[in-house]
């Protein structure tokens, strides 16, 4: 668990998200205009191939240093990414007691996190977890981000679905974060994981 939240950590540091939800997002998703994104082939995915639909009005980021893989708006603005974290020993019985219990998510956050909330959720048919919490960024002049992280566990792996927004404050990265939230949650129901 703790080799997700350093995981998390070198996502919330590398990837570059900055300003606004545009509301043009939300609808197109609405509307059917989606892109696919597709984790099959990519080294970080050996075990697990995750895909999930984006606004069409959003591009494909990668993320190679943190294994982050992922679509953000086109402004760069909002993102959300996939991370995987391959262990022989992860099983999905493993982690359904912790997703149970939102409290126990709190393990999952990177160090200097501040816990919004937790709560026991659905992906992909599969028992999860999902945190929100507000964390230092190192996004030159955003330095405040708001993240909603999706946990599920597969035989052989944890998969994590980051999404997030940030601004110069933290009021105003909630802003963002709040206006983008259903967008957020559709796209989360759209996942779909195969072992490979």
């Amino acid at each position: 668990m703790r080799n997700i939240a350093v995981m998390a950590c070198a996502a919330l540091a590398l990837i570059s998200v900055t300003a606004r939800a545009e509301t043009s997002d939300l609808d197109a998703f609405k509307s059917g205009a989606t892109g696919t994104y597709s984790s099959s082939g990519h080294s970080p995915a050996a075990k697990v191939s995750v895909t999930f639909k984006y606004p069409s009005t959003w591009g494909l980021i990668q993320n190679t240093q943190a294994s982050g893989l992922g679509a953000s708006s086109a402004d760069k603005h909002l993102a959300c990414i996939v991370l995987i974290q391959e262990n022989a020993q992860f099983s999905e019985a493993q982690f359904k007691p912790i997703f149970a219990a939102p409290e126990q998510l709190k393990g999952f956050l990177p160090a200097g996190s501040e816990y919004v909330s937790g709560n026991s959720i659905s992906l992909a048919g599969r028992a999860a977890g999902e945190i929100v919490f507000k964390a230092p960024a190192s996004t030159p002049g955003n330095p405040i981000l708001v993240s909603m992280d999706d946990f599920v566990a597969v035989d052989g792996a944890v998969v994590s679905f980051q999404c997030m927004a940030a601004d110069t404050t933290a009021a105003s990265a909630s802003a963002r974060f709040d206006a983008a939230l259903p967008l957020f949650r559709l796209m989360a129901a759209s996942i779909d994981l195969k072992a490979q």
